[in-house]
């Protein structure tokens, strides 16, 4: 029973040190910049899909 306890803690030690290093990648101003642009792209493809496939009905 005590393993099972130390192999869980050890388990959620480690998922939150990923978490802490993801929420720092993020805060890194040229990463943030780079995300909004690759979402603004996205956001054109949807658009330019939306009216490409109104026109076709």
């Amino acid at each position: 029973m005590n393993q099972v306890f130390v192999t869980l803690a050890q388990q959620v030690r480690h998922i939150v040190k990923k978490k802490e290093g993801l929420t720092r990648f993020m805060h890194n101003p040229s990463v943030a910049a780079k995300l909004q642009i690759q979402q603004s792209f996205r956001n054109l493809a949807q658009r330019a899909w939306r009216t490409r496939t109104s026109t076709l009905q």
